[in-house]
């Protein structure tokens, strides 16, 4: 079965459109895990709660992006999910491209998405896999995934999030990893919307210390090479 995973926050009215575009896919076969990060306002009114396939938890302290998407993932039990944010928005038919593109020889599968920012439309360029595996620095020349479908098996072997990665380089660290254990599949089919949100001081102050953390970490996961 499709899991999929938000980990959410303060976006009352943002996780109501992505509620809304998870119950009404043309697949009813998936489950959808919440894990709410100890947020400040109530979001729980936006959400299915009542739709068995919806599971919902609310931190008792803060995990931070890394953290959150951890605990989110640990709320399923599928063989693959799909990372969704709490700002994001599902085509209709999303769960069925999803059953179509699963591949047990991969580690994940990686879908084309639309973003959306200030009122503009553009589509997410290409994942090169290349860049990753060949261990550049992909997160300085090459756009970081966003709409990911995981197989568990891989993310478990890959030892999943690291929660190290509080504000910014999660999805590109465990990327890396999981080239390390399956190769990849990029399709050619768009199935998520992306919103935008702006960069709080905090978040902006922490991105600086992800980025050497990940330069730092796989640096030394291949050996000293950039």
């Amino acid at each position: 079965m499709i899991g999929i995973m938000t980990a959410a926050w303060d976006r009352v009215k943002a996780i109501g459109r992505t509620a809304r575009s998870v119950v009404n896919q043309t697949r009813t076969d998936w489950k959808w895990a919440i894990y709410n990060d100890k947020s400040l306002r109530d979001i729980t009114e936006h959400l299915p709660l009542h739709d068995r396939r919806v599971s919902y938890l609310r931190g008792q302290e803060r995990k931070y992006i890394a953290g959150a998407k951890r605990r989110a993932v640990e709320m399923l039990d599928t063989e693959w999910f799909f990372v969704l944010d709490d700002d994001d928005w599902l085509t209709v038919d999303a769960v069925e491209a999803m059953y179509e593109e699963a591949n047990n020889d991969v580690s994940f599968v990686h879908f084309k998405s639309r973003h959306h920012k200030e009122g503009q439309v553009s589509l997410e360029l290409c994942f090169d896999q290349e860049h990753y595996t060949a261990g550049r620095m992909a997160c300085l020349d090459v756009p970081v995934p966003q709409a990911l479908l995981i197989n568990r098996n891989a993310y478990d072997q890959a030892g999943g999030y690291d929660e190290q990665f509080t504000w910014a380089f999660d999805d590109v660290d465990l990327v890396c990893r999981l080239l390390q254990v399956r190769p990849a599949k990029a399709s050619t089919k768009m199935i998520m919307n992306k919103g935008s949100h702006p960069f709080t001081r905090e978040r902006v102050e922490g991105y600086g210390a992800c980025l050497q953390l990940f330069k730092e970490k796989h640096k030394r996961l291949r050996g000293g090479d950039e």
